[in-house]
């Protein structure tokens, strides 16, 4: 059995290709039969385009796990739910209080009947391979897992709480070191003295490989690849996939 993480939605996208790049973050995860959305980037008619180029259609997906309330995370639900017949489930944080806060925006009467809010707390199990961990930090952010046969798989949009916590939490609960980092890693006016302390903590934690993104930047990833080796941190552009063993 396998799992696939695609992504959908980054800064930047494949060349040649018909996607399209812009500021925010959405992965897909396909496991145990059912597909997960994480986080729905900044604007909604890149993400159903770049979704259409992938051949997923709105309905196909089964859930919606929001990683926290900025705007480059969660901007494109309102019109995800619109462009779908069926209801849909969407997992947010306790910050996400009310409806029309919860997008930034005015929802109406027919989007709100067709979105089922579930307001996590703590740790959930998804499905047979697939859990979120949190809340870490001032914005209650939480990371997906994935647990494939080489060790645990963590899914992140910005690691705003820094990646010690969520990597300690993860090592605590699997009683295994995260084997892959998979998204964005905050690296604000990213420069060599600024990324390699959080370079330096990745590896500490034992992460075997990166695929990285969204708010690390360009400059950000050359810095990472600086500490560890070019062949260790991939991009992971829009249309980019990676497989992993169950």
């Amino acid at each position: 059995m396998k799992a696939k993480i695609i992504c959908v939605y980054d800064n930047g996208a494949k060349v040649n290709t018909s996607f399209i790049g812009a500021h925010g973050l959405s992965m897909l995860i396909d496991v145990d039969g059912q597909k997960t959305l994480f986080d729905t980037g900044m604007r909604g008619r890149y993400l159903l385009h770049n979704l259409s180029f992938m051949k997923v259609k709105p309905d196909d997906i089964d859930r919606v796990v929001i990683s926290h309330n900025h705007r480059s995370n969660v901007g494109g639900l309102k019109s995800l739910i619109e462009a779908r017949d069926g209801t849909l489930d969407v997992y947010v944080n306790g910050y996400f209080e009310g409806i029309k806060g919860f997008l930034g925006r005015s929802v109406g009467q027919e989007v709100e009947s067709k979105m089922n809010l579930i307001h996590m707390d703590g740790d959930i199990s998804l499905s047979d391979h697939l859990d979120v961990i949190g809340p870490f930090g001032d914005v209650q952010e939480f990371f997906p897992i994935l647990r494939s046969r080489n060790g645990p798989v963590i899914l992140s949009s910005c690691y705003h709480c820094g990646v010690d916590a969520p990597l300690d939490a993860v090592k605590e609960r699997y009683g295994r070191q995260a084997y892959s980092m998979v998204g964005g890693v905050h690296l604000p006016k990213a420069k060599q003295k600024t990324v390699d302390p959080v370079s330096e903590a990745i590896s500490a934690h034992g992460v075997s490989e990166l695929h990285i993104n969204h708010c690390a930047t360009p400059k950000g990833i050359v810095y990472m690849r600086t500490h560890f080796g070019l062949n260790n941190v991939h991009d992971l552009f829009v249309g980019d996939s990676i497989s992993y063993d169950l």
